[in-house]
């Protein structure tokens, strides 16, 4: 005879992980919870890049840091993740050509120092199902791209213009936007 312990084990087994949060549009999931430099986050919503005619690029979750709860993740120095993991196949010109625009649009130039090192990961064509990651936390951001890292310091407003380029005006993933605030665990 089972134990109430082993059905409840096999019940969840079975059912799939509740832990996770999911884009509706590609049906993407993505944990519920990450580790952020070093520190507990929590997803705070997901969202789908639409290239032009609505064609999916890439599924999006956005994780604070369990500190920045009912915060703004545009003005928090804690911790702030964007996972975006891609259901096609988009060539390394065209990554780098959307991050340059909307550096542009934040006030940074391709000539940054700071651009050049975060643009620098960026080799490649990424392949559908990878993963580009982008980690800020205060004046620190992380790039890894298909699994390959580099780290910015003294970056202040390299990391202000990721979390503006997700979540301000004129967003590439209004739905995550919409997330966010649907879920209120932070603010846009």
């Amino acid at each position: 005879m089972l134990r109430s312990w082993a059905i409840v084990a096999l019940i969840v087994t079975i059912a799939g992980p509740a832990w996770a949060i999911k884009d509706p549009e590609t049906g993407e999931t993505f944990p519920d919870k990450v580790q952020c430099e070093g520190a507990g986050a929590r997803a705070a919503g997901a969202g789908v890049r639409e290239a032009t005619f609505g064609v999916d690029v890439y599924a999006v979750a956005l994780y604070v840091s369990e500190k920045a709860k009912g915060q703004s993740v545009k003005g928090t120095k804690e911790c702030v993740m964007i996972r975006a993991r891609f259901v096609r196949d988009v060539g390394e010109d065209k990554i780098k050509e959307a991050w340059l625009n909307g550096f542009k649009k934040h006030g940074l130039s391709a000539g940054d120092a700071a651009v050049k090192k975060f643009l620098g990961v960026i080799k490649g064509e990424m392949k559908k199902k990878k993963e580009m990651v982008m980690t800020t936390a205060g004046d620190k951001v992380v790039h890894t791209y298909m699994g390959r890292s580099v780290t910015v310091t003294g970056a202040a407003k390299l990391a202000s213009a990721i979390k503006k380029i997700y979540l301000g005006g004129g967003s590439p993933t209004p739905g995550l936007i919409k997330d966010v605030k649907k879920r209120g665990f932070a603010k846009p």
